[in-house]
């Protein structure tokens, strides 16, 4: 079955890189419980300038220390950042130093806030979408999306999968920092810290935030690479409680990771 057998080395890594966990939680106003079902680790290399994005995907079947084994979108609930990081260090060689939480209606209203964003969508799209009795599409081509639209575009999963989902919240991302970088982000720090505070969760202060922002100086947007665990990196099975998850390869997984912290 692959169970991990104890926790895998620290993938090497150059001192000083800055990895922050983005998670995108499906938590619905009043309710408590949520998972994460959105799940990228960002690591960036202040000496290089270069970014990568590592999508897990959220049925990732880990260990989580001191607990068991479960889905990864779980761990947050179960025990915080505190459990993402150890979950995440255990189990792929990497500890996040912070992260960056946001739900369905924090990130419309962070996209709104951006004035829009223009995302290239490569194929047509059609899935369900509320208030619309035919099945919505769009694409291909480039797409400017309001909040609304690119939260069905990050969560539409019937007629693709879970791995083509990572792919199209990744190009959000993308185009999100691009928007913030049209705005002279690294320069502006305090004042988009305070208008875009209230919309997420996050450990970083608005000293640690001009703390990396002052890091950043050789961030490069174009620079980023993007990477999505997908099979043979991870593969399709069975709990014996009748769950489906997805077993994580540990070597072809370690592999993707030195390759993109070493950037």
């Amino acid at each position: 079955m692959g169970y991990l057998p104890g926790a895998v080395p620290p993938v090497p890594q150059s001192e000083g890189r800055i990895n922050i966990l983005l998670l995108g939680s499906d938590q619905l106003p009043g309710h408590v419980d949520f998972r994460t079902d959105a799940f990228m680790l960002v690591s960036y290399n202040p000496q290089t300038g270069a970014t990568s994005i590592i999508s897990i995907p959220r049925d990732t079947y880990v260990y989580l220390p001191g607990h068991f084994y479960q889905r990864i979108n779980t761990a947050m609930e179960f025990g915080g950042f505190p459990l993402v990081a150890k979950t995440v260090a255990y189990n792929f060689g990497v500890r996040p130093q912070h992260y960056i939480l946001i739900n369905f209606q924090g990130f419309a209203t962070l996209v709104d806030r951006l004035g829009g964003v223009d995302v290239y969508v490569p194929h047509v799209l059609c899935d369900r979408r509320t208030h619309y009795s035919d099945h919505y599409c769009i694409g291909p081509g480039t797409v400017h999306m309001d909040g609304s639209l690119a939260l069905w575009y990050a969560r539409s999963r019937i007629t693709t999968s879970d791995f083509d989902r990572a792919s199209r919240q990744q190009a959000l991302l993308l185009a999100m920092v691009r928007k913030l970088f049209s705005f002279n982000a690294l320069g502006r720090i305090p004042s988009l810290y305070a208008a875009y505070r209230n919309m997420v969760v996050t450990d970083i202060s608005l000293a640690g935030a001009v703390s990396l922002a002052a890091k950043a100086r050789h961030f490069d947007p174009n620079a980023i690479k993007t990477y999505v665990l997908t099979p043979p990196a991870v593969q399709p099975w069975m709990t014996p409680q009748g769950a489906a998850v997805l077993l994580p390869n540990h070597a072809l997984i370690r592999g993707i990771l030195i390759e993109a912290l070493s950037r």
